[in-house]
């Protein structure tokens, strides 16, 4: 039976600060300390963490972690050595796993009252100011965690939240960064036996610094809604489900960017703060945080984290952290961190390490590449066994600049440039005895042997003999070429190859002599011949 008491409200006379003790009770916890003489803070806490169940985060622009310290010695709670390490400019929060630090200097008060009670639905209406200057503070997160509502101040402090279905007490919590955290409890009606849902909630320190901020995300994350990620940081809660109309509509309202959904639906553009499901949007998804399993937008994909699963951008796709699974984008992926998986872009990838298959229609930049690096034009990297692009660049790579000769009469200038196993040949011919023609060389090969002394490559290459005028004789040849090197960076090679010629019947290739087997079609002739190609060969 639900007993109903009369509907009161009231506004406790006292202001609950983040520094008290919370149900994790670390700050009580004793710690005992030795002499120390010019230890840097930071190690000081490590050493107190590691004898404990919890970590603690913080910003090291903010906190002087680095600065040097020197005890006699210590024995009292963690909350009175952080007190005394690091002055009373400092809030200490104790969340599941952590002793948060932050630079807070400045106090706020928070002032609020019940304005308006019907249907369920609570409207609360306040002003926060500083306590020092009793000045109104504007841009300050004003919100209710159980709910995942939110709002922000006005120039003049001045705020309105409502809240529906709201049975039980109410804690109304004001954050603003270099502020100590300030919370209001409100008692109404209370409702025996009365089911209330309980939100999960977890804290992530590499998240309390929004590194999607400070790039191309901004143009698509309003104003507000980028103060509230400062005031709140890593804290982050949980939700099944979040639809949007743009970043600024959404079921979650401005709270959206501290919420992690396990289904997110962003009819033209969403921002959250992850996705551990499902996330499709018409145009574009921003998250703050991971994003793991599938995540679709007809435009662009942008998170600040790691991405696990199947990505898909009809333009872009950017991913601050690692990536992991099937990526695709129409145009560029850019993942700053490892990448792990198959990566395919119409145009360009840019990533840092990669483990897997890594495709574009023109350009690859990457770091480490474990795998096959493919791309229509250019492979960038600092190490890679496997490009196949027209031009390799790849910093610990084997590159070389050839002069040969072979059965065509044509000296080649070619240069190869791979990684340890494969590599591509670009380059050009001159016959001293046609002037007016000129010969195209592409290709690629791979490093079968590469000893002391001796090497060993096999190789595709396609040339097209051309004077501008008349349709190109075009040759393929499949080459064996063996090495000798003469000292570290010169080596003579020469080798045996198999060609087909394909040429107009009007514009015939000269083979000087050379055994071929000849198929004459309706308006071009192809042989099929031996030959031997050789030269010497710059390599670095």
């Amino acid at each position: 039976m639900i007993i109903r008491l009369r509907i009161f409200f009231f506004c406790l006379s006292f202001i609950i600060l983040s520094t008290r003790v919370s149900a994790q009770n670390y700050l009580t916890g004793q710690v005992t300390i030795g002499r120390i003489e010019h230890q840097r803070i930071g190690a000081v806490l490590k050493k107190i963490s590691n004898n404990a169940q919890f970590t603690f985060a913080y910003n090291n622009q903010t906190i002087p972690a680095d600065s040097l310290i020197s005890i006699t010695a210590f024995n009292g709670t963690i909350y009175s050595f952080l007190s005394y390490t690091l002055g009373p400019d400092y809030e200490f929060k104790e969340v599941p796993g952590y002793i948060v630090l932050r630079h807070a200097p400045n106090k706020m008060v928070l002032n609020a009252a019940v304005d308006q009670v019907k249907d369920q639905e609570v409207t609360i209406r306040g002003q926060v100011i500083n306590a020092a200057g009793l000045r109104p503070l504007r841009q300050v997160s004003i919100y209710e965690k159980d709910q995942l509502v939110s709002t922000l101040t006005d120039d003049q402090g001045r705020f309105e939240l409502s809240l529906k279905n709201q049975n039980g007490p109410i804690l109304l919590t004001a954050s603003k960064e270099n502020y100590r955290d300030t919370s209001l409890y409100f008692l109404q009606e209370v409702k025996v036996n009365s089911k209330k849902k309980k939100r999960y909630y977890k804290y992530y320190p590499d998240q309390a610094v929004n590194k999607l901020g400070r790039g191309f995300a901004r143009f698509f994350i309003g104003s507000k809604q980028q103060i509230q990620s400062m005031n709140l940081g890593g804290f982050f809660a949980f939700s099944p489900y979040q639809v949007s109309l743009t970043p600024g509509l959404s079921s979650h309202g401005m709270y959206s960017g501290q919420v992690v959904d396990h289904f997110s639906l962003n009819v033209l553009g969403g921002y959250t703060a992850g996705v551990q499901g499902t996330e499709v949007a018409g145009l574009f998804n921003v998250n703050r945080w991971d994003v793991s399993s599938f995540q679709a937008a007809g435009l662009f994909n942008l998170v600040g984290g790691n991405m696990h699963g199947v990505q898909v951008g009809g333009v872009y796709n950017q991913v601050i952290g690692q990536a992991k699974g099937f990526h695709v984008a129409g145009l560029y992926n850019q993942i700053s961190g490892k990448v792990s998986g198959f990566q395919v872009a119409g145009l360009a990838n840019s990533t840092g390490d990669v483990n897997g298959l890594q495709v574009a229609g023109l350009l690859n930049v990457a770091k480490k590449v474990k795998g096959v690096q493919l791309a229509g034009l250019f492979n960038v990297a600092d190490s890679s066994d496997y490009p196949v692009a027209l031009i390799n660049f790849i910093k610990n790579g084997r590159k070389s600049l050839s002069v040969s000769y072979d059965e065509t009469q044509y000296i080649h200038v070619d240069y190869r440039s791979g990684g340890r196993v494969l590599y591509s040949l670009i380059g050009a011919g001159y016959n001293p005895g046609e002037p007016n023609r000129c010969a195209f060389d592409i290709g690629f090969g791979a490093h079968l042997i590469n000893q002391h002394q001796f090497t060993l490559d096999g190789e595709y290459a396609y040339a097209a003999l051309a004077d501008f005028k008349k349709d190109p004789d075009q040759i393929s040849s499949f080459r064996l070429l063996a090495g000798l090197k003469l000292s570290k960076r010169i080596q003579l090679f020469a080798g045996p190859e198999i060609s087909t010629a394909s040429y107009p019947a009007s514009n015939p290739l000269d083979l000087h002599g050379w055994p071929v087997h000849t198929f004459i079609g309706k308006t071009d002739i192809n042989n099929v011949y031996a030959g031997v190609t050789g030269g010497l060969q710059l390599t670095w």
